[in-house]
């Protein structure tokens, strides 16, 4: 392989026409790329049920609860940013039903049921979005968003009938660094705003200065919490790191830390240095729970009930047959957001470094979110899929974390992920369950919350190349790390490169949040997955007429050598020779020019007898 990339060097590599052209076939036939992803996920359905050990159950228990705290946090915040934005209509009663139904349905007959889904942010923009273009057709917003989404739901199934989940093969590591980056970015930036917005604004001399003293205590209490929450999660998070404590106590920490320090702060959050007169904490936004009845939808008056009458009426608005068709334009958005979204977060948790052993199911997988998506639509419910950074972070929970020492530091290694469907299923019912918690709910300060996000912002720049990247950008240049692009790839392109995902991610951040825009003007949040697929042919067509094949090989390699790359790396990690400190210094001594007797070598490096000889003649070789 080398040798090829040397005689072509001067030209520009594309690994997806390359790709393009050794997979030209005859048309699928309909629902063919379905049926081989039932063929090659059915004979391993059974062991996705079956525990083997007590080390797996634990590791279940403790991705579960993990996976529950990162996914109900968030739909708090977008629940109540949804019961904001639509009067009630929808809200936290509703983004739960959602996380927790679509979860329990995925996690048992999706094919790959490691992925985490519910409810996200661009979802709550595009339901924003959805009622104010309701108000302007003067249209039901339940029955217009019910046909929105059973729309979407039926073009996923023709997506994945035909095949066209192959498409998200052409998202390269170019703009999937993009997206998860964008992403950790978008949960830090929530998170720092939280805290931020708890402080007063515009104060002035005619302000009470009572409440303005305890309007400022609260603020800065409230950073105090977010500080507790964020620090010892990533401090949790790099547990296996530790010299304290032994292997049993550094896993319990890097499995149930994240949890546990929520549970502590909360508590910490009554102490009376917390808890008084002079301290008003905000605490997550939850709907009020009737003793007798319980969580029950939303209050609206156009809703009787969980399922939505299709053709009904709110007052005055009477859905009309036309009003049925124009649905189909937001749910062509809805499933443009939904393709890279979903499919996004699908290749994010079988990234190739988590070494996992059973096939993906893109295509089976979009079509069961299509019908989940119907559901969603019939039930009165805002639509999910797949959650970024939630769904790689659970595969991570799942997996077992080794830490090897690197030329760049030191960096994590997957060598088995317990692909079990238990633990995302655990999970989407105590989301589900939470529409009976509201009353424990509400006991989290909002300060827990935005540390929450913050700490999932952080640590979802792990293992991201952009990242990567951005620190050897702000190092000094001989104290950077000994990294692959590093050694074979000219500053100057790296700088370029990276700065290019930069610009990208600025982009979608500005146009995610509706940064300069009037308040009260309309989100354009739901653009966003046009710009994301923008980037698809910007990296097919520009990039590589600028970057050499060498370049692109070590900066954005093609999935296959990528996921060989990978597994090889794995594999050495798992059998390298384990060397006697005698053998260390042999190679010292050769690497120094010494002579090495032959009594130096110990019965222990007969093993690597060959390769120093081998050393010794290429030393001594013209060559």
């Amino acid at each position: 392989m080398s040798t090829e990339i040397e005689e072509n060097e001067g030209e520009r590599y594309n690994p997806v026409e390359e790709a393009a052209k050794s997979s030209v076939a005859k048309r699928e036939r309909w629902f063919e790329s379905v049926h081989s992803d039932l063929k090659g996920r059915l004979p391993v359905y059974a062991s996705d049920w079956t525990v083997e050990s007590s080390e797996q159950l634990k590791k279940i228990a403790a991705a579960a609860l993990f996976a529950y705290f990162t996914s109900v946090l968030p739909a708090v915040i977008f629940g109540d940013t949804l019961a904001l934005a639509t009067d009630g209509t929808s809200g936290l009663s509703e983004v739960l039903m959602s996380t927790g139904g679509m979860g329990i349905l995925y996690s048992v007959f999706a094919g790959q049921g490691l992925v985490i889904v519910g409810v996200t942010g661009p979802v709550v923009f595009f339901q924003i979005t959805v009622w104010t273009l309701a108000a302007a057709m003067k249209a039901p917003f339940l029955q217009l968003n019910a046909w929105i989404n059973i729309w979407c739901g039926v073009m996923h199934i023709i997506v994945a009938a035909g095949g066209y989940t192959k498409l998200i093969q052409r998202v390269t590591a170019f703009a999937g660094e993009i997206f998860g980056f964008f992403i950790s970015l978008a949960y830090i930036y929530l998170g720092a705003r939280n805290l931020v917005d708890l402080f007063p604004k515009d104060l002035s001399a005619d302000d009470d200065l009572a409440s303005t003293a305890v309007h400022l205590a609260s603020a800065f209490a409230s950073l105090v919490l977010a500080a507790f929450m964020f620090f010892p999660a990533i401090a949790c998070h790099h547990a296996k790191q530790w010299r304290t404590m032994n292997d049993t106590g550094r896993w319990l920490t890097q499995s149930y830390g994240v949890v546990l320090v929520l549970v502590i702060v909360t508590a910490l959050s009554y102490l009376p240095v917390f808890y008084n007169g002079s301290i008003d904490l905000e605490r997550l936004p939850v709907p009020y729970v009737s003793a007798s009845k319980g969580p029950v939808t939303s209050e609206y008056a156009g809703r009787t009930g969980w399922v939505v009458h299709l053709m009904g009426s709110d007052g005055d608005k009477q859905m009309q047959l036309w009003m049925v068709f124009i649905a189909i334009l937001p749910a062509a958005m809805l499933l443009i957001l939904f393709f890279f979204d979903h499919n996004v977060s699908s290749i994010m948790a079988q990234d190739p470094k988590f070494n996992l052993r059973k096939p993906a199911s893109y295509n089976f997988d979009f079509a069961v979110l299509g019908c989940c998506v119907i559901l969603c639509g019939i039930f009165g419910l805002p639509p999910g899929n797949g959650l970024i950074p939630q769904a790689p972070l659970h595969v991570r929970a799942l997996a077992v974390v080794e830490y090897v020492d690197t030329p760049g530091g030191k960096r994590e290694v997957y060598s088995e992920v317990v692909e079990k469907r238990w633990s995302n299923l655990l999970q989407s019912i105590l989301c589900l369950l939470s529409v009976f918690l509201f009353p424990v709910l509400k006991l989290i300060p909002q300060a827990v919350l935005s540390g929450t996000f913050l700490y999932m912002g952080t640590s979802g720049f792990i293992g991201n190349g952009m990242f990567d990247r951005l620190e050897c950008i702000f190092m000094q240049a001989d104290r950077r790390p000994d990294l692959d692009f590093i050694r074979h790839v000219p500053w100057g392109q790296v700088l370029l490169y990276t700065i290019l995902q930069l610009v990208s991610v600025v982009i979608i951040f500005v146009i995610s949040f509706n940064f300069f825009l009037p308040d009260d003007s309309p989100s354009v949040a739901i653009l966003f997955p046009i710009f994301i697929a923008i980037l698809i042919p910007f990296r097919e067509r520009w990039i590589p007429t600028h970057f050499t094949a060498t370049e692109l090989l070590h900066l954005d390699p093609p999935a296959d050598l990528a996921e060989d790359l990978a597994q090889k790396e794995a594999d050495f990690e798992r059998t390298k020779p384990q060397l006697a400190p005698e053998d260390i210094s042999l190679f010292q001594a050769f690497g120094r020019g010494r002579p090495m007797p032959r009594s130096a070598i110990s019965p222990m490096s007969s093993g690597v007898e060959g390769a120093i000889r081998t050393l010794e003649r290429s030393r001594s070789s013209p060559n």
